[in-house]
């Protein structure tokens, strides 16, 4: 997004700033957090999400898995040998943590 010339920031408790050096976190509460494709990968998502939100508004994206999903041996996204995607979310229900907190839209 910087490329594009917004000014975001890193912020990741998880892992090491990599790839966005000197652009890290600077502010206690933004009006918006993005959240790219990271809900998958975490264990508890509702407490993540809790502590997401005291920095500001936030936006998610994540997949949305239907209720004739493949079996996690017939989909490649599931990588159960990685531990990558350990959180999957209905696209009836998504998570409970988003709609105390957030507004939805799918």
């Amino acid at each position: 997004m910087r490329d594009l010339g917004y000014p975001f920031e890193w912020y990741d408790k998880f892992c090491a700033n990599l790839f966005a050096k000197h652009h890290e976190k600077t502010r206690s509460h933004y009006d918006v957090v993005t959240a790219f494709g990271l809900f998958e990968h975490l264990s508890q998502p509702e407490t993540e999400n809790a502590d997401i939100m005291e920095l500001g508004n936030i936006i998610i994206t994540t997949t949305l898995i239907d209720d004739d999903s493949p079996h996690v041996d017939d989909w490649w996204y599931y990588v159960p040998l990685h531990g990558q995607h350990i959180s999957h979310f209905m696209r009836e229900n998504p998570c409970r943590c988003w709609q105390r907190h957030t507004t939805v839209i799918m």
